[in-house]
């Protein structure tokens, strides 16, 4: 999402449900941005996972993870790779 379009959904997001989840705007008034949603293929289709960060344990957990990045390149896959082995680490 451009800066442009969270300028704009700041500009016009008066609602509170729009004000906290920036990007319902755009789901919900696709014209408004000439938007479109791309399906996540199988293999990255996760609802297990969130990256949300509202909590400080969800912070923390979000910041171990870019930390991981500091090596590897980012993309759908490796994040997932790597919230995965984040998990087995907090279950060993």
């Amino acid at each position: 999402m451009t800066w442009g379009a969270l300028s704009f959904i700041d500009s016009v997001g008066n609602t509170a449900s729009w004000r906290e989840h920036v990007t319902l705007y755009a789901k919900q008034n696709p014209r408004a941005l000439n938007c479109a949603f791309v399906e996540a293929p199988l293999s990255c289709n996760r609802s297990d996972l969130s990256f949300t960060v509202d909590t400080t344990d969800e912070y923390l957990y979000t910041r171990d993870l870019a930390e991981r990045f500091a090596t590897i390149d980012f993309d759908v896959k490796n994040l997932i790779q790597v919230a995965d082995e984040a998990i087995v680490s907090v279950n060993a």
